[in-house]
């Protein structure tokens, strides 16, 4: 595939310009959707991929969470709509915004699919080996991101409680039972703003490419999330049993 990277951000951009711009997370939004990008592009490369169509895929994978916040003010899946099924529809679906970004029509199934599952639990399992590559690809690249967005913010202005609330929360022992499968947490089971913590944490457990395992060790932004001083005891020893699993696992997956 080729893509014209030049022509497809001016797109983005121009996408960019019907928000306000002012709104901290709607510029968030915008800097995670280049990281992505970086990201995905980076991954193809050390994986023998298709670097532009990777690109593509980082830029495009969020378009839905702009007219989600707008709309809702929030980036909870669970208390507005869908981003992931939104961004396919804008793109894919009367608005036809795909073409805009490349007229390679051959590649519109894959990157449908790419978009419209990049935040689900699972994939489908009746998924197109290629498609399932690019997909795994794109949430790699995703969540990487995700380590260093909430990173870079107090987990309690995230999650929307007062600090002192979230650092005494104790985290569900069902969110600890999947974790310690090595498994990412799914939104059922999250029942306060310290298992959702836990829940970005857990997604590490999900990184499939050797690059991905090494970019998190190289980006430091998984570590800096292990920063909150919580005051359950129970809580300090889950955080230090969940930090000990993720070394393991991408020491793990670096060396495949």
């Amino acid at each position: 595939m080729y893509i014209d990277r030049e022509k497809a951000g001016k797109v983005f951009e121009d996408f960019l310009a019907s928000y306000d711009l002012n709104n901290k997370d709607i510029r968030m939004k915008a800097v995670h959707t280049r990281k992505v990008a970086e990201n995905c592009d980076a991954i193809a490369e050390a994986e023998g991929l298709d670097r532009d169509l990777a690109w593509l895929l980082g830029l495009v994978h969020d378009i839905g969470r702009f007219p989600q916040l707008a709309q809702f003010d929030t980036f909870w899946d669970l208390a507005s709509l869908d981003h992931a099924e939104a961004g396919a529809e804008m793109l894919f679906g009367s608005r036809k915004m795909i073409g805009l970004f490349t007229e390679q029509e051959e590649f519109y199934p894959l990157i449908r699919d790419a978009v419209r599952w990049h935040s689900a639990y699972r994939l489908p399992v009746e998924m197109d080996q290629e498609h399932r590559i690019y997909a795994d690809l794109l949430r790699d690249a995703d969540k990487l991101d995700i380590f260093r967005v909430f990173g870079d913010r107090p987990p309690h202005e995230i999650y929307r409680c007062s600090e002192e609330e979230f650092l005494a929360g104790k985290i569900s022992e069902g969110v600890m039972t999947a974790i310690r499968g090595l498994s990412s947490v799914s939104h059922q089971l999250k029942k306060s703003p310290v298992d959702r913590y836990a829940g970005i944490l857990s997604l590490i457990f999900e990184l499939r490419f050797a690059k991905s395992g090494k970019m998190a060790a190289e980006q430091g932004y998984y570590q800096r999330l292990f920063t909150p001083s919580f005051t359950d005891p129970d809580t300090v020893e889950s955080i230090r049993e969940i930090r000990n699993l993720a070394e393991s696992f991408t020491g793990t997956i670096e060396n495949n």
